[in-house]
């Protein structure tokens, strides 16, 4: 797990896994971490960090290891920077699910209809989280696989063709579910 400063995160997490490692991305002991022997990385880092660029160069470090099978976990509102595209509509996101919005809590969301029609008209597709549920995105298959109580809603726009408005397919993922976004 990496983490800068202080970690709510760590103590609970340690507590359930006894075999995790929490590093701070400030001491002595990050420059010497092999990557390379790392499963599963949990980034417990603050959201301004992560969208700054420095922040953005260890995130595209770890995708690349991510290619070769390291997991990458974000947890909680980070969740929303894995994305290719941030819901403010200026920022760029991380780009681990590129062409993408993630919404880390669908129920957080205001007006829906408005979120799809932005989304859409950005040619953006939206991965949104609603109760406690974990995806996986599988880059090479561009799929998601869900595990949890909750569940996953998985968008994709189609552009208005002659006369026709644009429509959006929705497909909802719940535990032990895999797909992609829907044609």
């Amino acid at each position: 797990m990496l983490y800068a400063g202080d970690s709510a995160l760590a103590q609970p997490l340690q507590a359930l896994l006894p075999d995790l490692s929490a590093v701070d991305i400030a001491s002595p002991r990050f420059a010497r971490l092999n990557f390379d022997a790392i499963g599963l990385l949990v980034v417990d880092l603050p959201r301004a960090f992560l969208e700054d660029s420095g922040g953005r160069r260890l995130i595209d470090a770890l995708a690349r290891l991510a290619e070769e099978g390291m997991a990458l976990v974000f947890v909680g509102e980070n969740a929303s920077l894995a994305g290719g595209a941030l819901l403010d509509g200026i920022h760029a996101g991380l780009s681990l699910v590129p062409r993408t919005a993630v919404i880390p809590d669908l129920r957080g969301v205001g007006d829906l209809r408005a979120l799809l029609a932005a989304l859409s008209g950005r040619g953006l597709r939206l991965l949104a989280l609603d109760a406690p549920v974990g995806v996986r995105y599988d880059a090479a298959r561009d799929s998601v696989r869900v595990q949890g109580a909750g569940s996953v809603l998985l968008a994709a726009f189609r552009p208005g063709a002659n006369d026709e408005p644009p429509a959006a397919r929705l497909h909802v993922l719940t535990d032990q579910n895999e797909a992609g976004w829907p044609d």
